[in-house]
């Protein structure tokens, strides 16, 4: 989600700004301005203010019940 959304058909770009909060799954990502290139599978963020900082939180993925094991 976020206050503006710009899709630039011809450069596969897609530019979010204005309080920008993407979710998948449990992961949460939050900032004021992210740009993701689909071509190239890029994303690039910034935050507001003096520090421009930006807040993203990356659940652990379930690892195997066992390990693999060696021939």
């Amino acid at each position: 989600t976020s206050k503006r959304v710009e899709y630039d058909v011809a450069s596969a770009k897609v530019v979010m700004s204005g309080g920008v909060r993407v979710v998948q799954g449990q992961d949460v990502f939050t900032g004021d301005r992210v740009e993701y290139d689909l071509k190239n599978d890029v994303i690039r963020a910034k935050g507001a203010g003096e520090n421009g900082r930006i807040q993203f939180t990356i659940q652990p993925r379930a690892q195997d019940a066992a390990p693999a094991k060696k021939p």
